[in-house]
């Protein structure tokens, strides 16, 4: 049983979202940006709602410094 705790760990942080997925850029982002989908709504799960924040950040960042 323990080796199979183990297993799965490994498995958990070998499969972690990033800015670059095609799930976050391609995805979730656009929905939220559209309106149709809500940050609150993005699942937790390996790191999703993180990846989908940084990406946010970052369009959100540019565009904050540049009014000023």
């Amino acid at each position: 049983m323990l080796k199979f705790i183990k297993f799965i760990k490994e498995m958990v942080c070998m499969f972690q979202f990033t800015k670059d997925s095609a799930v976050v850029r391609d995805a979730w982002v656009p929905l939220i940006l559209a309106g149709k989908r809500t940050l609150a709504e993005v699942p937790t799960a390996f790191n999703l709602k993180a990846a989908v924040e940084a990406v946010l950040a970052e369009i959100v960042a540019p565009a904050t410094s540049e009014e000023k």
